[in-house]
């Protein structure tokens, strides 16, 4: 869904020539959720891919200077569709501006952009005019109350927590605390959204949504395998991940983002996009 609404902009945008765009996503297991477009028109609803480059996982010293020297080989095609993490977002924006490409390029963003500025921080012009896809959220007050709530008291069970409260705000946890430098000492008072910014996460729905999901599908599976047997029994500790699967797909629930129901949870649970 994220390439159909990457195309949408493109066709939007009266880009129908043959080689008016190329792709970039990682050579790893996160490509696995971007289907490799083949060269031409045939599966990209009229956008012409000219080129579909990898990024490798372990990138070399001018790896990104290669990529952009390989976009610039189809002059025609300006439009670059990213797949690909923030980190390497930002390397092929800095690899743009060192190569003097400021303004050449038409970048379009997957959510792995989205409104992050991490990205474009130094590199403000390189990115400018930028398109950018985003899931559509749906903001959960729950977690909010709940996450405004907790405290170094009340969430020891997360071991990572005073870490995270060090960071959040900007302290040190007496002697055993983990940041270095002189810091300020937490007094553990401090209270997230009043001492410090915060905004919930964008896919906080799609996360809870998953979580509920997959707790249908075993107490699903428990009561048809299981027939009332208290905790795991025998039948269920071998099942495989077909049939977990199959399980998962049945799931029908009123979720965060959106409901799913029996005929299977949605293609893509993040089709809408802004």
């Amino acid at each position: 869904m994220e390439k159909d609404a990457s195309n949408n902009v493109r066709r939007r945008r009266h880009h129908s020539t043959c080689g008016d765009a190329h792709t970039c996503r990682p050579d790893d297991g996160e490509a696995q959720k971007h289907p490799h477009p083949r060269r031409g028109n045939s599966e990209t609803g009229g956008v012409c891919i000219a080129q579909s480059l990898k990024i490798p996982r372990e990138p070399r010293s001018g790896e990104f200077d290669k990529i952009i020297r390989r976009l610039l080989e189809t002059s025609n095609a300006r439009a670059v569709i990213m797949f690909a993490n923030e980190d390497d977002i930002r390397r092929v924006l800095a690899a743009a501006k060192r190569n003097n490409q400021t303004g050449h390029f038409l970048w379009v963003g997957s959510d792995s952009w989205g409104s992050k500025i991490s990205p474009v921080i130094g590199q403000e012009r390189v990115a400018e005019g930028a398109i950018t896809i985003l899931p559509k959220r749906a903001s959960v007050e729950a977690f909010d109350r709940y996450f405004r709530s907790r405290s170094l008291s009340n969430n020891r069970r997360n071991v990572w927590f005073a870490e995270f409260w060090e960071e959040n705000f900007n302290c040190k946890l007496g002697m055993h605390g983990k940041r270095a430098g002189n810091l300020k000492k937490c007094t553990g008072l401090e209270k997230v959204g009043r001492d410090s910014s915060y905004e919930q996460e964008g896919k906080v729905q799609f996360v809870m949504d998953a979580v509920y999901a997959m707790a249908h599908a075993l107490h699903r599976m428990h009561r048809e395998l299981c027939y009332g047997y208290p905790g795991l029994c025998p039948r269920m500790a071998s099942i495989d991940g077909k049939e977990l699967l199959s399980h998962i797909r049945a799931v029908n629930f009123n979720g965060k983002s959106r409901p799913l129901s029996q005929s299977g949870i949605p293609p893509d649970p993040n089709a809408t996009f802004s």
